[in-house]
């Protein structure tokens, strides 16, 4: 039996969710994406509980404790995402895992009220159920509780929180962008932005990918995150964030070929039911194709293609080739 990965950002997003419905007034709504959101915050401690526990040798046998602890509790003999909320409490309170989050990860949470969680699972389950009895008071004492658990327990630090922020900042902004300027080639990788950068957030995190295949993801990473761009970020042009889903599509077409990478993997970290390898090939081929309409050279007086030819290097080494100063061959 395997404890699911959260994702962590996700669990921040339903913050953000239900206080955006919340604001304008969609109370049924806000207490259904912030009870989803206690869900997986309930699932994400307690894997993050094993998983120090596992990584410890000394404290092997209390991992296997918990994983036993697991296997034998709630109407299920697998842990799947569908246990539910009242049945996460429940599993907390009859095993005292808030004492084993504060022993073994120093979590010592004020908000691990079981009276406060069983009322925000009451109005969650009322929710789902009996919609027309939601009230705001209801809304509000749920979406408070969890913003306060959520932020005593801390799953994600400050800088997992900005890169949070910089997705809410550029996400609409690409997407008014590239409905107005749907015949532009940088529609094309703009659009790939967001859903290449969670799968190589995802591979990051991955158990299977090895340590030098990480680190190449993570160089990649932070080069979209960095202020330090071959691009710089203008919050008016948010086509200037082509280079950097340049930086990811070149990345992932590296990986897929590159000796001692898995590909299976890449396909479990895809969109379901989707050709990888053809997907790929389509997006290295269409930026190879249109590089010069893509990366025309922003500073001509200095050198040539000060922006294609580093991001080019990519497809031969991975993406510290960003980091080696290459575009020097072209003075």
């Amino acid at each position: 039996m395997d404890i699911p990965e959260i994702d962590r950002e996700l669990v921040y997003l339903r913050r953000e969710e239900a206080n955006a419905c919340m604001r304008h007034r969609l109370f049924h709504a806000a207490i259904l994406t912030a009870g989803s959101g206690l869900e997986l915050l309930l699932m994400c401690l307690v894997g993050d509980l094993y998983r120090a526990l596992d990584d410890n040798p000394d404290q092997a046998e209390l991992a296997e404790q918990l994983m036993f602890d697991l296997k034998n509790f709630g109407p299920q003999e697998t842990l799947k995402r569908d246990w539910g909320l009242g049945t996460w409490i429940g599993f907390y309170d009859g095993y005292q895992v808030p004492d084993r989050l504060c022993k073994s990860l120093h979590y010592r949470p004020k908000s691990f009220d079981f009276s406060r969680l069983r009322k925000a699972n009451n109005e969650y389950t009322k929710a789902k159920h009996e919609p027309y009895k939601v009230t705001v008071e209801d809304a509000s004492q749920v979406i408070v509780y969890f913003d306060e658990l959520l932020d005593e327990v801390g799953v994600l630090s400050a800088e997992e929180r900005g890169k949070l922020a910089w997705r809410k900042t550029w996400r609409d902004r690409i997407n008014h962008w590239v409905v107005q300027n749907r015949a532009s080639p940088e529609t094309v990788l703009l659009r790939e932005l967001f859903p290449l950068l969670e799968v190589v957030e995802r591979l990051i995190h991955h158990r299977a990918v090895g340590y030098e295949h990480k680190a190449q993801l993570m160089l990649a990473e932070n080069y979209v995150f960095s202020t330090i761009d071959l691009v710089k970020d203008d919050e008016r042009r948010p086509q200037s964030l082509v280079d950097d889903a340049a930086v990811l599509i070149l990345t992932l077409h590296w990986l897929l070929s590159h000796p001692g990478f898995q590909n299976e993997i890449l396909h479990a970290c895809w969109q379901p039911e989707s050709n990888v390898e053809y997907e790929l090939d389509r997006l290295y081929q269409f930026t190879y194709g249109n590089h010069e309409k893509l990366f025309p050279d922003a500073r001509g007086q200095v050198g040539r293609q000060l922006v294609w030819t580093p991001l080019s290097r990519i497809s031969e080494i991975g993406p510290e080739a960003l980091w080696q100063n290459y575009w020097k061959e072209a003075y």
